[in-house]
């Protein structure tokens, strides 16, 4: 541990000991101004019922002690219990409380006649401010216990011993009985205190070293954002990559057959042989391949470019998969593959709620994985199907792949998982999906199935 880290335990701990303390003094200092309203009633009933009414002839007057009781009882247990009133947890509202408390205890010994029980409160009451665990207090209290002794033993010893004459050394005897308490009373304070200061030492140790531990966590959290955020990227320009892909395969062939057209006239214009019939008929060609170019960007657009106020809408599923059919069919179509949207008109005019973007990518991801799964195969179909379940429409993105085996297929959705090769992917597009999906408050799951792979997606219904 380096000095800096010692220095800042240290500082650390000594502030949460003195805030502990503090709120230990202050409850003990509040415990006392209820002791002190019990102790003032508790005399006055003493001196009422031990000191009864004294009689001269046919006249009684009220024993002088009750008046002692209520007022003295009252001066010296009403000026530490107005003091703490307002100033709770202080150095003397302590040292106040011990001497009151030790005062009235002589007080208490004077009203019951000395009695030998009376002498209990002094060593209650220095068991009661032990609960300081400040061994100071015991300095006052102990002082005021030997001078009240030694000074009424000598010229009042019935007040305090209960008896007329008492022995020169009783107060001594009486004294070194508060001592013998008062030693096991400060050892216990100090190793109390010892116990906060220990308890407030390891709160600091551990609260320093937590938050270093939280800045590595944070340190190592961000990295791995980082990492996260360019794998991400990383996938997306592999998706941007299959994207220009199908769209220099899409615009390949009409661009091939604008081509040809325009050579056609060219041609004919320079051996004279350009006709009416050669311009209507290649213009027209050329026109209809222009507006194939043009649907095909269309839903180029709508697929893979997320507009700035977007949001999520009542969605037609009809308009969706036209979108795709648009995009992915000629490609398909030119690898052998078959592929079909197998749903009745009641579900593609269902409409769906959510984020047109994110839909489209959901779906995208699903095609391109399945494409790239049937490719190869000797079999080549990807089928999409759909039913309706209560508020939830049910797809079904179906291939003649392989499928999934059992091993890995708890895995599938996990980040940066694939089991594709390290160069064909970057293992978040079904991760990716799901989070789509569940954005869009539906859900994704893998359905097995030993002839073929099949993927379900249930999204919402539009209200």
């Amino acid at each position: 541990m380096n000095s800096s880290s010692a220095t800042d335990i240290s500082v650390l701990a000594q502030r949460y000991y003195t805030e502990q303390e503090t709120a230990l003094h202050r409850r003990i200092d509040t415990a006392f101004q209820f002791l002190f309203v019990f102790q003032w009633i508790f005399g006055i009933l003493v001196a009422y019922f031990v000191s009864p009414l004294t009689w001269a002839g046919s006249e009684s007057t009220t024993h002088i002690h009750l008046w002692f009781a209520v007022f003295l009882g009252g001066v010296i247990l009403g000026f530490p219990f107005l003091y703490l009133l307002y100033k709770k947890g202080t150095s003397f509202s302590r040292y106040l409380t011990a001497s009151s408390q030790i005062l009235y205890g002589a007080l208490l010994i004077h009203l019951m006649g000395g009695r030998i029980e009376a002498h209990f409160h002094i060593f209650g009451s220095l068991a009661f401010l032990a609960a300081y665990r400040d061994w100071r207090v015991f300095i006052p209290a102990t002082l005021i216990v030997f001078a009240d002794h030694l000074i009424r033993g000598i010229y009042w010893p019935q007040s305090i011993f209960g008896v007329i004459m008492a022995s020169e050394w009783r107060w001594l005897e009486h004294g070194l009985w508060v001592l013998f308490e008062d030693a096991f009373l400060i050892y216990t304070t100090i190793y109390s205190e010892k116990d906060m200061r220990l308890i407030a030492q390891k709160t600091a140790h551990i609260e320093i070293h937590s938050q270093k531990i939280e800045k590595i966590v944070e340190e190592k959290t961000r990295e791995i954002k980082e990492q996260q955020a360019k794998m991400i990227y990383n996938h997306n320009l592999a998706t941007l990559g299959k994207m220009a892909s199908g769209i220099v395969h899409e615009m390949n062939n009409p661009l091939a057959i604008i081509s040809i057209h325009t050579t056609t006239i060219q041609k004919a214009k320079e051996k004279g042989t350009l006709t009416d019939e050669i311009i209507d008929s290649s213009t027209q060609s050329i026109s209809k391949t222009v507006d194939r170019m043009i649907r095909i960007m269309k839903s180029l657009r709508e697929l893979y470019i997320k507009k700035g106020n977007s949001k999520k809408e009542s969605l037609s599923l009809r308009s969706l998969f036209d979108d795709l059919l648009h995009v992915f069919h000629e490609k398909y179509q030119d690898e052998g593959i078959d592929f079909k949207i197998d749903m009745n008109d009641q579900i593609l005019d269902t409409k769906i709620f959510g984020e047109r973007h994110q839909i489209s990518q959901i779906f995208i991801q699903l095609l391109s994985n399945s494409y790239d799964a049937v490719v190869t195969n000797e079999k080549k179909w990807i089928k999409i199907t759909g039913t309706e379940e209560n508020d939830l429409v049910n797809i079904h993105f179906s291939d003649s792949g392989s499928g999934i085996s059992s091993e890995i297929e708890g895995k599938i959705f996990d980040p940066f998982f694939s089991s594709k090769k390290v160069a064909q992917a970057t293992g978040l597009g079904l991760t990716i999906s799901k989070n789509l999906v569940e954005q869009n408050n539906g859900s994704i799951r893998y359905i097995p199935n030993q002839t073929h792979t099949c993927f379900e997606i249930k999204l919402p219904k539009s209200a």
